[in-house]
């Protein structure tokens, strides 16, 4: 009989039946490497012709469970198409195998699913979002100054008490002399304020008194208060005690609600700055105008209906800002101040000016006359003559009245600037052009003139010259003569000789054009 060869499975059984018929024993048949036990399994096989035990008949045909995904025993499955053809190519090194186990490790996380029971098309867990950065801090910033200590130190000492400062804030104040309470949010202002060089029986307790200088605070080293910040608050009110503050130099209450200030103010005898700007004030007490060392005084954007009396008391004033107010006139005082060199009273109801603003004048005082008058928005239909008298005047603010006509400015010979727009002036005098030689800026918008005086030539400094919104008819051809001249405006008159586009081009055209 013919062996069939080209099965090895049945040439095997052919073999073993032809020696079991001459009595020759058997080999076992070849098993799959699929199917070959672990070692040890048989404990008794030996040689390849021994027969098998029971046990190993056992293990041979009990199937062997399939290795957990995931587990330190089998191999999970790899979705990554580089990680299959790396494990097909050559072993893993020892990168590779911790790469591997902690992405079976993800991989394991997410259960196996009816339609994909390998898990070979399942995804890495995705990783946690990252938080999203905060936003911009919205409110107002803290202020930072001298209150401000250690990084941000409370005001109060304890958060429902309003009535105890800090500590720290006591003693930043008492170091430095300043003390900024800006910006708090205060109805009131603490009582320790006015008494803030004042050591109470508890920090008395507390104090430390090392000769040798190694306390923590040095209560010979403390400076007095001089400068208080209290600005931006929702104060009303300030209590009679500000007094005690006799070494404060500077006090700043702007932007708050303040409806008067106590008379006690008039106590700060070291006081050279005050700023009540921004509140609700409707007079200033006289007491203030007796602090003999104050220089500067600005109570601006307030409902002041007059000043008092006392106000030419203050001899040494050198600042005073009344804008902003309902002040209906000036008191004839000011003609006392001769240091004070800047004057604001715009967007009030003066209607007149006393004569006496012509004495504000040095007078022998090195430094001082009045140089800055700014007089606009107002009711004005007038000026004193005196106001020629100031000789140190440089700018003068007339802007938005009811003027009709401007004194002869004489003795103003520092003038360069002449602001008066928007008035009623109909003609200027030969006299007041003439003694406007000093002017480098000359506003005549939005007035009534008719024409321009042939002394025009005379203003040999003039640069710029606004006269638009007039009544001119004649060109000022004059201007041509003026050698600095850099700016002029005739927009808004009825020139008929020249055209209008010529009156909107350079101003060398134009002077160009009248030459």
């Amino acid at each position: 009989m013919q062996e069939n060869t080209s099965n090895p499975d049945k040439r095997g059984k052919a073999l073993n039946q032809e020696r079991a018929s001459r009595g020759i024993p058997t080999h076992r048949t070849l098993k799959p490497p699929n199917s070959i036990p672990k070692p040890g399994a048989h404990a008794a096989a030996g040689k390849l012709g021994s027969k098998p035990t029971l046990a190993s008949k056992e293990n041979d045909s009990a199937p062997r469970a399939a290795p957990r995904v995931g587990a330190a025993g089998g191999r999970p499955p790899s979705s990554h198409p580089a990680s299959a053809s790396a494990a097909g190519s050559k072993p893993r090194t020892g990168g590779a195998r911790a790469a591997a186990a902690a992405q079976s490790a993800r991989t394991a996380r997410k259960p196996l699913s009816a339609s994909d029971p390998s898990g070979a098309g399942r995804q890495p867990a995705a990783r946690p979002l990252v938080k999203a950065a905060a936003g911009p801090r919205q409110g107002r910033p803290r202020p930072r100054g001298m209150a401000t200590v250690g990084g941000g130190a409370p005001l109060f000492a304890s958060p429902g008490d309003t009535s105890q400062l800090h500590p720290a804030i006591i003693k930043a104040a008492r170091r430095s002399g300043q003390l900024n309470l800006s910006s708090r949010e205060l109805t009131d202002v603490p009582p320790k304020v006015w008494r803030i060089n004042e050591i109470d029986n508890e920090e008395a307790k507390q104090l430390t008194m090392e000769m040798d200088g190694g306390g923590e605070e040095r209560w010979w080293d403390q400076k007095p208060l001089a400068k208080l910040l209290l600005c931006g608050n929702r104060l009303t009110a300030l209590s009679d005690e500000l007094g005690l503050l006799t070494h404060l130099t500077t006090l700043d209450v702007h932007d708050n609600a303040l409806t008067s200030l106590p008379e006690s103010v008039g106590q700060l005898q070291s006081l050279t700055r005050l700023v009540v700007s921004h509140n609700q004030l409707r007079q200033l007490p006289g007491q203030l105008f007796g602090v003999t060392t104050l220089r500067q005084l600005l109570a601006d954007h307030n409902r002041l209906e007059q000043l008092p009396e006392q106000t030419g008391d203050c001899l040494d004033l050198e600042l005073l800002d009344v804008s902003h107010n309902c002040l209906t006139s000036l008191p004839p005082g000011l003609g006392y101040l001769h240091r004070l060199t800047r004057l604001a009273a715009s967007d009030n109801r003066l209607t007149s000016l006393p004569d006496e603003i012509g004495s504000m004048t040095s007078a022998g005082h090195h430094g001082g006359g009045v140089r800055h008058l700014d007089l606009s928005r107002n009711s004005l239909t007038a000026l004193p003559a005196s106001m020629g008298q100031l000789y140190q005047l440089e700018v003068l603010d007339l802007r938005q009245n009811q003027l009709t006509q401007l004194p002869e400015l004489t003795d103003c010979h520092a003038l360069k600037e002449l602001h008066v727009g928007f008035n009623q002036i109909k003609e200027m005098s030969v006299e007041l052009v003439e003694s406007l030689k000093s002017v480098v800026t000359l506003d005549l918008s939005n007035n009534k003139l008719e024409a321009l005086p042939d002394e025009i030539s005379c203003l040999q400094r003039l640069e710029r010259l606004d006269l638009r919104n007039n009544d001119l008819a004649v060109p000022p051809l004059r201007l041509c003569l003026l050698p600095l001249l850099k700016s002029v405006q005739l927009e808004g008159n009825a020139m008929r000789s020249v055209r209008r586009d010529l009156l909107t081009r350079s101003t060398q055209q134009l002077l160009r054009h009248f030459r």
